[in-house]
């Protein structure tokens, strides 16, 4: 079972890791990569919290 902290801290790090990749050619592109890296940051995000239970 992981420990609250450990959680935030892997999905901080995730998140700086990830952010740093995100390129587009195009506004609409980049919206569009933002949105589905948003989606996937909820899925971990959920399923940490269902690890914590």
């Amino acid at each position: 079972m992981l420990k609250k902290h450990n959680c935030l801290q892997v999905i901080e790090n995730t998140y700086l890791k990830e952010t740093k990749i995100i390129k587009a050619s195009t506004q609409k592109e980049l919206q569009e990569k933002i949105n589905r890296q948003v989606e996937l940051w909820n899925d971990k995000e959920i399923y940490l919290k269902q690890q914590m239970k």
